[in-house]
């Protein structure tokens, strides 16, 4: 299994050196600075570049930025041994510590062994890497040992402003967070069975995001109904709630499917949208739970039962108040169907 893996990010690094003839490159103190003829110019450090694996490095840490985006991308590239996809990355910059949890903080794009920064904590861990003088990656590798790379930070501030100067950004925003620009997440599929139109509808509204950039693209669900199919597509995603679209087909006719919801402050709504839904096409029941937060104590639960030509709510819950006091058997029933008389 270990010659597999060395033999796969061999592959992986390979583009990188035949691609360094086409690279103006410049090395400043630890870290090396290359400009690509399209554009994209990075800065990388690496953790032992004695290593024995035949490769350039046990592990490297990259700094990058498309020519024409005003995003830098920070990845780590893990060689001696690969983390789990689902694996948290501790990250610190001196005595500094930052943490990020996939799939919305930290995700593998493009490669499998390339994991890439995000959102709110990749801002913060680039404000900190300027002025610092080490950074270090933490993580679990699949036989779930722990693993720690060392890069030193030096060198690096010049780097970027020599990137600055090679892409004529003097003075741009040191800003990131967006996933990478044109990588597709590794564990992302398009599945071939949604009809061209399902698409085009679902995403032209602008309020879901392509399946490239989602963690959850894979997880379409899709069932036969009466005289036609009902899917359920990925739409958007935060931490812990993934929301979907609802769309079915019955004899050549394509409809959106709405939701009532409930808060406390906006009483009842519709929507468009249903958080962590389950479908089981044996009984046509469905049911949505947002989680207002991670463990589940707050937020809403809905049940409906799919009647033929639409879905009847059977019950609705919702709770506001996060009080760690149980899960979704706490939460106050707001609707309950009456039953149908013999």
């Amino acid at each position: 299994m270990k010659r597999l893996i060395t033999f796969c990010f061999l592959v992986v690094i390979l583009p990188w050196q035949t691609a360094a003839a086409q690279e103006t490159r410049r090395y400043f103190q630890d870290w090396l600075a290359a400009c690509r003829t399209d554009g994209y110019c990075s800065a990388l450090a690496y953790d032992n570049t004695d290593s024995t694996a035949g490769v350039d490095a046990d592990y490297i840490f990259r700094v990058g930025r498309p020519a024409e985006s005003p995003y830098w991308e920070l990845s780590f590239t893990a060689v001696a041994a690969m983390p789990g996809l689902n694996e948290r990355f501790d990250v610190t910059v001196d005595n500094t510590p930052f943490s990020f949890s996939p799939p919305y903080e930290a995700g593998a794009f493009g490669s499998i062994n390339e994991f890439y920064f995000m959102n709110d904590p990749a801002q913060s861990l680039f404000d900190a890497m300027g002025p610092g003088d080490s950074l270090r990656v933490m993580f679990a590798d699949e036989a779930g040992e722990s693993r720690t790379a060392t890069f030193s930070l030096r060198g690096l501030t010049a780097a970027l402003l020599w990137i600055d100067e090679q892409q004529r950004r003097v003075g741009a925003e040191r800003v990131t967070g967006p996933a990478p620009a044109g990588l597709t997440p590794v564990s992302a599929s398009h599945p071939a069975s949604i009809p061209a139109e399902l698409l085009r509808r679902h995403l032209s509204g602008g309020e879901c995001e392509p399946f490239e950039v989602l963690p959850h693209a894979d997880e379409v669900i899709e069932a036969e109904i009466e005289s036609g199919r009902i899917w359920f597509l990925p739409c958007s995603a935060g931490a812990y709630n993934f929301i979907y679209t609802v769309w079915t087909q019955q004899e050549d006719w394509l409809s959106q499917r709405f939701f009532a919801e409930y808060t406390d402050t906006l009483g009842w709504s519709g929507t468009a949208f249903l958080v962590n839904p389950d479908y089981d096409p044996q009984t046509g029941v469905l049911t949505a739970f947002y989680k207002g937060r991670g463990i589940g104590d707050c937020g809403s639960f809905g049940r409906w039962q799919w009647t033929g030509y639409s879905f009847k709510m059977l019950e609705y819950a919702y709770k506001g108040e996060c009080d760690a006091a149980g899960g979704i058997e706490t939460f106050p029933i707001v609707f309950s169907a009456k039953e149908e008389s013999d």
